[in-house]
C-alpha cells in the first residue's frame, strides 16, 4: 500500500498540472478570439430545465466571498410548478456584483434591496428585490439547491399578462414535446403563436430566424458545386464550423469531447447532444480540480424543415406581427430576418419608416436594417448605397473624436472636470450629427429608387 501511496501522488500532481497548463493556453487562445455565448430560447430552457416556477423572492445569503463577485443563494417561494416538482422553498444559487453583497449583507431582509445578476454574455438580466414574482428555468446543483443556466434567459421578471402569454406557451410545448416522433407542423405553429405576441416574440422568432438561414444554407448548397463552393473541402465541414459558437476545432479533433479533461459542458445542437470542452471565463475549484462555466454553451437547434414547414397563412401572420411593430427590438429584430423573403409589398416602406424612426440617432443595427432593405428592393443602386454608408461610418470616430478633445485638454493643462465634459458632450454630438447626415441622405435617395420603381410597375 505505501509503494502505492508513493507512485499515485505524483501522478495525481503530474495530471493536476498538465490540466491547468492546458486550460491556460485554451483560455490564452480564446481570449485571442471572443466566444459568443449562445442565446437560450424558450424551447432550449425548457428541455434543460429540472423545474420551472414560478415564485415570490425571499431574502439573500452570502455564501462566499470572491475577489469580484460573490456566491449567494436567494430564497424562492414556489407560487407555481410549471415544470417538476419539489419544496414550496426552493435555494437559487448565483452570482452578484460586491455592491449587491453589500445591500445583502446590510439589508437581508429588507425588500428596497435589490438582487442583481451577472450575465456571462453581457444580456441584460431583471433585477429584482423581495417581493417581486419571478419566472425561473432551474437546474439542480450536485450540491443541493437549483441555479440557472444563463440568468440572461433563465430569470424573467414579467407583468401579469405577459407571465399569462408564457405559461400558456410553456403549456403547449410541453403537450408537444410528448409526442413521438416530433410533429414538426405543431411545433412550427406554436413558433408562429410565440411570434404573434410581443411578449414571447423573440422566442418564436429566434428559432424560426436559424431554420430560415439554415433552409437558405441548403439551397445555396444545392446549387453550387461542392468543389467550386469550397475549394476542394469538405462542405459540411464548413458549414459546421460557420455556425459553431466556439472554435473547439483548435483545442481537440471533431470526434473527440474531453481530449484536455476539463470539465465538459453539454452542447445542445438539434435533437443530439455532445461533450466539450470548456471556454474561457471558466472558474477553477480547488476541491475538484476542475474547471467550470458559468453558463453553458447551448444552441438552439437549426433545422431548416421548421422553416420549409411554414404555410402561407403562417408567413401572413409573421408579417402582420412585424408590421404593426411600433419599433424593431430584439424579437422584430429576429423576425426581419425570417419575413425579408416572403415577398411582402409592405417591407421596404416598414424597414424605411424604421430607419426615418431612427434617423437623428442611428445605432448599430441600422447597418444590418440596410443591408436587408438593399436585398429586398432588388436594386443594385440601393445595394451600393448601403455598402457605402458602412464603408464611411464608424463608432468609434465619437471615441476618437472625445479622446481628441481630452488630450488638447491636457496639453491645455484644463482640469475643470465640467470644461472636460463639455468637450466630450461636443465631440459625442459631432459624431451623432455625421451618422444622422449619411442616414438621411441615404434614405432620400434610397425612397427616390422605390418610387422610380413602382412607376416602371405600374
Amino acid at each position: 500500500m505505501p509503494t502505492l501511496r508513493r507512485r499515485t501522488l505524483p501522478l495525481a500532481l503530474v495530471l493536476c498540472i498538465l490540466t491547468a497548463i492546458a486550460a491556460a493556453v485554451f483560455i490564452r487562445q480564446a481570449l485571442a478570439c471572443p466566444i459568443e455565448i449562445p442565446p437560450q430560447p424558450l424551447r432550449t430552457l425548457y428541455k434543460f430545465s429540472d423545474r420551472i416556477i414560478v415564485a415570490r423572492v425571499g431574502h439573500t445569503e452570502v455564501v462566499e466571498v470572491e475577489e469580484h463577485v460573490s456566491h449567494v443563494r436567494t430564497a424562492l417561494y414556489v407560487t407555481e410548478n410549471v415544470k417538476g416538482e419539489g419544496d414550496a422553498l426552493v435555494w437559487f444559487y448565483h452570482w452578484v456584483s460586491p455592491e449587491d453583497v453589500g445591500a445583502a449583507e446590510s439589508n437581508p431582509d429588507e425588500s428596497e434591496s435589490d438582487v442583481s445578476l451577472a450575465s456571462t454574455d453581457g444580456r441584460a438580466v431583471p433585477r429584482y428585490k423581495q417581493g417581486d414574482r419571478l419566472l425561473v428555468f432551474l437546474e439542480k446543483r450536485k450540491e443541493g439547491g437549483y441555479e440557472v443556466d444563463n440568468e440572461g434567459y433563465g430569470v424573467k421578471k414579467l407583468l401579469d399578462d405577459d407571465l399569462k402569454i408564457y405559461l400558456e406557451r410553456i403549456k403547449e410545448l410541453s403537450d408537444i414535446t410528448r409526442r413521438e416522433p416530433p410533429d414538426k407542423a405543431a411545433l412550427a405553429e406554436w413558433l408562429v403563436r410565440c411570434a404573434e405576441e410581443p411578449a414571447t416574440r423573440w422566442e418564436g422568432a429566434y428559432e424560426l430566424m436559424l431554420s430560415a438561414d439554415a433552409l437558405e444554407r441548403e439551397g445555396r448548397k444545392q446549387e453550387t458545386p461542392p468543389a467550386e463552393a469550397t475549394g476542394g473541402a469538405d462542405a459540411s465541414a464548413l458549414d459546421v464550423a460557420s455556425t459553431a459558437p466556439v472554435p473547439m476545432e483548435s483545442v481537440r479533433g471533431e470526434e473527440s469531447g474531453d481530449a484536455l479533461d476539463l470539465s465538459p459542458v453539454a452542447v445542445a445542437d438539434g435533437g443530439g447532444t455532445t461533450d466539450a470542452p470548456a471556454p474561457p471565463l471558466m472558474q477553477f475549484n480547488s476541491e475538484t480540480a476542475q474547471f467550470r462555466l458559468p453558463v453553458t454553451l447551448r444552441r438552439a437547434p437549426r433545422d431548416p424543415s421548421l422553416a420549409a414547414a411554414l404555410s402561407e397563412d403562417q408567413k401572413r401572420r409573421l408579417a402582420d406581427a412585424l408590421f404593426s411593430a411600433e419599433k424593431i427590438e430584439e424579437g422584430e429584430g429576429a423576425l426581419l430576418q425570417v419575413v425579408k423573403n416572403f415577398g411582402d409589398a409592405r417591407f421596404a416602406p416598414f424597414l424605411v419608416a424604421q430607419l426615418r424612426r431612427v434617423e437623428d440617432n442611428p445605432p448599430y443595427q441600422v447597418e444590418e436594417w440596410l443591408t436587408i432593405l438593399a436585398n429586398a428592393m432588388k436594386s443594385e443602386e440601393a445595394v451600393e448605397l448601403t455598402g457605402k454608408y458602412s464603408e464611411n461610418v464608424t463608432y468609434y470616430e465619437e471615441e476618437r473624436a472625445v479622446e481628441s478633445d481630452v488630450e488638447e485638454a491636457e496639453e491645455e493643462e484644463i482640469v475643470d472636470q465640467k470644461e472636460l465634459d463639455a468637450r466630450e458632450a461636443a465631440g459625442n454630438e459631432r459624431a451623432r450629427k455625421k451618422r444622422s447626415d449619411m442616414l438621411k441622405e441615404l434614405l432620400t435617395r434610397v425612397e427616390r429608387i422605390a418610387a422610380s420603381a413602382e412607376l416602371a410597375r405600374q
